[in-house]
């Protein structure tokens, strides 16, 4: 069915895809294609390290700000900074990977047209679609999860 879709929207001619075989690797091919993929390959896999890198840094931030106010007063405060800077972190993580993942399903659909016509369009298109659920997923992900740490600060409370 989305293939049927495709070719309606982009009406193939044989003649042109045997005339630009040599741009493609192999007759039969859309132009190009073959080097979109591999653009779409290497983008996927720059945003995933970049993924990994921002974890790491999520957590550097949430243990310098425990340091900080832990150094200054070891007490009540201390331990709540534990709690809500926990919560933060563990619940953008987890916000920002599912929120990214439901971009990620959604870009394909959305993004393939413009990838088809332009090629690099669609690395762009999908980049900005994940790039923007995941920063959407940590940033309210973390802002639930410093919610529930205090929380869960204040039932622990005698």
């Amino acid at each position: 069915m989305i293939a049927l879709q495709i070719e309606t929207v982009l009406k193939p001619s044989s003649l042109d895809l045997v005339h630009h075989w040599d741009k493609a690797g192999a007759s039969g091919q859309i132009p190009g294609y073959a080097g979109h993929v591999e653009a779409i390959g290497r983008a996927q896999k720059y945003m995933k390290t970049g993924g990994y890198i921002g974890i790491g840094v999520g957590g550097v931030s949430s243990l310098l700000a425990i340091a900080q106010v832990c150094n200054g007063d070891s007490g009540e405060a201390c331990t709540r900074v534990r709690f809500t800077e926990g919560g933060k972190f563990g619940m953008s993580t987890i916000g920002g990977t599912l929120a990214g993942g439901m971009a990620k399903s959604a870009s394909g659909s959305i993004c393939v047209a413009l990838g088809v016509s332009t090629g690099l369009g669609g690395v762009v298109c999908v980049a900005a679609l994940i790039g923007t659920g995941a920063w959407v997923g940590t940033t309210l992900g973390g802002m639930g999860g410093e919610y529930m740490g205090d929380k869960v600060y204040e039932l622990i409370q005698p």
